[in-house]
């Protein structure tokens, strides 16, 4: 008993606690890349560092354990998370780039071409966060989508393998 419990206090918990962190990473500002990326990439370090010390302290195997298929997938998921936000950076930045050449039209129905722009710079960036936002709308509803599609699916088989 004092086992599965010590399993999911010492694993279990701190692994889902560092993947909520990485995940709120999507709630920082979107101009804000330089937290965003080390936050995620600290967090990404934390896992690998908890995964080689429960593998060191398990027996060895030559199968995968329960365990590794859990530290493996949460690895896998951070470092999407981590690819995820320089995507939404990149977007962010090409589209200020691509918005900077283009002709933006004022509120009196002008035409401003950046020569000065300042005001078109600001419209600019407007267009780029509607954007940025978007993917990062998108990544805010599919890693939990994911992550509790496979607990599900993770739960299942430890229940499967356990009986069998």
């Amino acid at each position: 008993m004092f086992a599965t419990r010590s399993r999911v206090w010492f694993r279990y918990v701190p692994t889902t606690l560092l993947l909520i962190i990485t995940y709120l990473t999507f709630y920082f500002a979107l101009d804000d890349f330089t937290d965003r990326i080390m936050v995620s990439l600290t967090a990404l370090m934390v896992m690998a560092a908890l995964f080689l010390q429960t593998n060191q302290s398990m027996p060895r195997t030559a199968y995968l354990k329960v365990v590794d298929i859990w530290f493996l997938f949460c690895i896998i998921i951070k470092f999407v998370i981590v690819l995820w936000l320089v995507v939404i950076n990149y977007v962010r930045q090409m589209e200020a780039l691509r918005g900077r050449k283009q002709q933006v039209p004022t509120h009196n129905g002008k035409v401003w071409t950046n020569v000065n722009g300042s005001l078109d710079s600001a419209v600019t960036i407007t267009t780029t966060v509607i954007t940025a936002n978007k993917i990062n709308f998108w990544a805010q509803l599919i890693i939990p989508t994911g992550f509790f599609a496979f607990v599900f699916y993770y739960l299942i088989y430890t229940v499967t393998y356990r009986t069998s």
